[in-house]
């Protein structure tokens, strides 16, 4: 694995571990707003390995429907455009009104997005 790409996944990974840390302490906010991150960088790992570039944008859904026209198959987690709303509005007032499982939730779509792209490159090699 490149090293640019592979920092892409150590760093959605570590978000995805902080959202967990985070949601445990009962940070909501900040844990969903690590989800989204976790989510976004990954995807943009997958991006950068096929395209050598990825677009500069915060836009999950942008980056979903990049990754669907190189692979068709990222249609089955379509659902994680859902994290977009946790990107600014869970750190610019007014803020939205979370609960744990909410969060949760935003961290299991996180999770399966990663696990999903993860696969992507195992197949590849």
């Amino acid at each position: 694995m490149r090293d640019d790409v592979q920092d892409l996944i150590n760093s959605a990974e570590e978000d995805l571990n902080a959202a967990k840390l985070l949601l445990n302490n009962h940070f909501l906010n900040s844990a969903a707003f690590h989800a989204q991150q976790a989510t976004e960088k990954i995807l943009k790992s997958f991006l950068l390995f096929k395209n050598n570039s990825y677009p500069f944008t915060h836009s999950i859904k942008l980056l979903l429907d990049k990754c669907t026209m190189i692979n068709h198959n990222f249609t089955e987690i379509h659902e994680a455009f859902l994290l977009d709303q946790y990107y600014t509005q869970t750190r610019y007032l007014p803020m939205l009104k979370l609960n744990f499982d909410d969060v949760k939730e935003a961290i299991e779509i996180a999770e399966k997005v990663i696990n999903f792209v993860l696969n992507m490159f195992e197949k590849e090699k």
